[in-house]
């Protein structure tokens, strides 16, 4: 059984779309003072979310990126995150080189717990 390197699926999907996975993953390297900034990286996960604050949408998570070689990222993230906000913005990759000026589907945190327990018991 080989496994999937969810790196190296991140780097295929946005050179697809011209766009650098690397410097996307090396700006949530760099901390900066009052930075929000999370890495979490596992053979069955890859999360890069930031703690982010603007005057539209307040504090919220923005997910950059959210891969998983099981069905249940969402869940995942829900229970990585180091704190619940309003809001959690997930990318949505389809837009990334597109002209769409925001390439994130905002949800409220309530609604994606919800959404996450579709199907399950």
């Amino acid at each position: 059984m080989k496994l999937r390197n969810l790196i190296g699926e991140a780097l295929e999907y946005y050179a697809k779309k011209d766009v650098d996975f690397l410097e996307l993953f090396h700006q949530h390297m760099e901390q900066y003072e009052g930075s929000r900034r999370f890495i979490y990286n596992s053979p069955d996960y890859l999360c890069l979310a930031e703690a982010r604050y603007d005057e539209k949408e307040k504090w919220h998570w923005r997910v950059n990126y959210l891969a998983s070689t099981k069905d249940d990222a969402i869940s995942f993230f829900l229970n990585i995150a180091p704190f619940e906000l309003d809001k959690v913005a997930f990318c949505r990759y389809r837009h990334i080189s597109s002209n769409e000026e925001d390439v994130f589907k905002y949800y409220k945190w309530k609604t994606i717990e919800r959404i996450s327990r579709y199907g399950k018991h």
